[in-house]
């Protein structure tokens, strides 16, 4: 159960996927805080939220971090979809 994604040149799984929409959902949000923090509310590691931020900026996201607001945001009006295919 993968979906390839050729910005990001490699399948990804659902949990990657999942942690991806999870992560776009909290910047739509902006409440993000700092990385330490979100990495924490998102339940991964500071090394992977960065991976996911950078993935998302692969797949065409302006995100840059607002100091005033304490939250990562995005510059652009980014949106995202993944299509999922099953092999029988």
């Amino acid at each position: 159960m993968s979906s390839k994604d050729k910005s990001l040149g490699r399948s990804l799984n659902l949990n990657t996927i999942q942690s991806l929409v999870d992560v776009h959902q909290m910047i739509l949000k902006k409440r993000t805080g700092g990385l330490y923090h979100l990495a924490d509310l998102l339940h991964m590691s500071s090394t992977t939220l960065q991976r996911r931020l950078d993935a998302l900026r692969g797949l065409g996201a302006e995100i840059t971090f607002d100091k005033n607001l304490n939250t990562y945001q995005y510059e652009n009006n980014f949106e995202m979809s993944f299509k999922v295919s099953y092999d029988w």
